[in-house]
């Protein structure tokens, strides 16, 4: 991390495992707008597969104001190692950093149970940013969103495990 370069980071907990979380969080482009609807209204590929160098472009809903559109470059997408970095091109978010690198990983839970969700934004400031605690939320919001998804159906999660996340949710 540079001099100016400054660090956000938070951890959170999920119940279901590391890897239904990171095939979800994989397919954001196709999942992000029917899981959050009216913060973000479409979300696309507008190069690649979805891999390491892919433009992905999130165009926001109503209700986040002052910002209609980001577009990220996927940056690392380790499979292994469940870790997705990418960097923000540009959106009216760009006004205030040079530089913005968001950084996720899912791993398994200690004592074998669910997902440690870690996320950090390395971010080099332009002026006066304000504080970015909106960011942390709306991170912790989208995994919290993505959780109930997976507890809710069967989407990235085989038959066999949807009884066991139910259950581990009622207990």
């Amino acid at each position: 991390m540079s001099q100016l370069e400054q660090e956000l980071a938070c951890e959170m907990h999920l119940i279901v495992p590391p890897d239904q979380v990171w095939r979800a969080f994989k397919d954001l482009h196709n999942l992000l707008p029917r899981i959050l609807p009216g913060f973000i209204d479409s979300a696309s590929l507008l190069e690649g597969d979805g891999g390491v160098g892919s433009i992905r472009e999130i165009k926001f809903g109503l209700v986040v104001p002052g910002q209609s559109y980001s577009k990220e470059r996927i940056d690392v997408l380790d499979n292994e190692q469940r870790i997705c970095s990418c960097s923000m091109l540009s959106g009216e978010m760009m006004e205030n950093f040079s530089s913005y690198r968001t950084t996720w990983q899912f791993n398994p839970a200690t004592g074998g149970q669910g997902t440690d969700v870690k996320w950090k934004i390395e971010y080099v400031p332009v002026g006066e940013h304000g504080s970015l605690d909106k960011f942390k939320d709306s991170a912790l919001l989208m995994v919290k969103q993505i959780e109930g998804h997976l507890i809710a159906t069967a989407e990235y999660t085989p038959p066999s495990q949807q009884q066991k996340l139910r259950a581990a949710l009622l207990s």
